[in-house]
């Protein structure tokens, strides 16, 4: 009888060791959203070729803007030069401008989309209207919603008249297709 309680015991004493020994898996980190706002003609940015712009990175991204005539372009680069995301126009015809404003969305502080707004026109607009970079707002207007390293299926546009709250719904977009790397 006193071997079967030893044994008992003995079995007891394992397992309280096993146990304790094994490493409690850790709360599973939450995931806070947040965003930084860029003003890509602020004091953030500055020319670095004749026409292209420059901006300080955020958590190891740059983003450039090259201007020709009235089109605008914007990209992504890693502070080590590797181009990472590009903002193409919505239209292959049309022409855009950037209204110079760039939301980084962040995933537990790091970047992982931006969102920037664009007006899209088309060469007659141009033609009617010399001064396009007074006022863009009479122009159809979308935000596009792009993810960076790891997040590259983030790809939305949408179209700010039709879309209500566009600025949250492109930021719910690209938190809802963020991927953890």
């Amino acid at each position: 009888m006193w071997k079967m309680k030893w044994l008992i015991l003995v079995i007891i004493a394992f397992l309280a060791v096993n146990v304790y020994s094994q490493k409690k898996p850790g709360k599973s980190k939450k995931i806070v959203f947040s965003s930084i706002y860029l003003d890509t003609n602020g004091k953030l940015c500055k020319e670095v070729e004749e026409e292209i712009f420059g901006c300080k990175p955020v958590g190891g991204y740059r983003i450039f803007s090259a201007y020709h005539n009235v089109t605008e372009s914007v990209w992504i680069e890693t502070v080590g030069g590797e181009e990472v995301a590009r903002i193409p126009s919505s239209d292959a015809g049309a022409f855009t401008r950037n209204f110079g404003k760039v939301e980084w969305r962040l995933a537990n502080g790091k970047p992982f989309a931006i969102i920037t707004r664009f007006a899209i026109f088309s060469y007659t607009d141009v033609e009617a209207n010399k001064d396009l970079t007074n006022d863009y707002s009479k122009f159809p207007q979308v935000l596009v919603v792009k993810g960076l390293t790891g997040n590259e299926q983030i790809d939305f546009e949408l179209d700010v008249k039709a879309t209500p709250n566009a600025n949250q719904k492109a930021r719910d977009l690209a938190d809802a297709n963020y991927r953890k790397k």
